[in-house]
């Protein structure tokens, strides 16, 4: 199996981990993209067949993540490769992909090959997963929703308490 297009979204650590691994490898289909504007990911996504996350090590991702790209790539069913050290993150909980540690690019090309030796169908099943994930998990009106209840909660605490 071959991949069409994977595309990487540049932060932190990983266009330098990935362009060495691309040299090293003499990679031809991926595609390390500068920012692009909302309104070309679809296009961008529909030639591509894995999007890739990444960050550097850092103890703020012990907390959970989220960061815009993952969330576009699961949003349209694309499998990810998430390359960090979160233990709290959609890719992992949906499985709509992979995880590696951060700065690990061995850990990388593993999971890039495995999601290679998968059947096309597979994959689009683990695409699938994500974007059911993130409508069940991560969509605004559940999201609002939620935020009306802690401030409607609050607000029913504040009010019985003794002044």
């Amino acid at each position: 199996t071959r991949f069409r297009n994977v595309t990487g979204v540049q932060t932190c650590a990983l266009p330098i981990y990935v362009q060495a691994l691309i040299v090293a490898e003499g990679i031809k289909n991926v595609r390390l993209l500068e920012q692009v504007p909302k309104g070309a990911l679809p296009e961008i996504f529909t030639l591509s067949d894995v999007g890739l996350v990444g960050f550097s090590k850092s103890p703020i991702f012990n907390y959970g993540i989220s960061p815009n790209k993952m969330f576009d790539y699961l949003a349209h069913d694309l499998p990810v490769v998430l390359y960090c050290d979160s233990k709290n993150n959609p890719v992992v909980n949906s499985g709509g992909g992979f995880q590696t540690p951060a700065e690990d690019p061995a850990a990388l090309a593993a999971a890039i090959r495995k999601l290679m030796s998968m059947t096309p169908d597979a994959r689009r099943e683990m695409g699938r997963r994500g974007k059911e994930y993130l409508a069940q998990n991560h969509n605004l009106s559940k999201t609002a929703a939620h935020y009306l209840e802690i401030a409607e909660e609050v607000s029913r605490a504040r009010a019985s308490r003794p002044r």
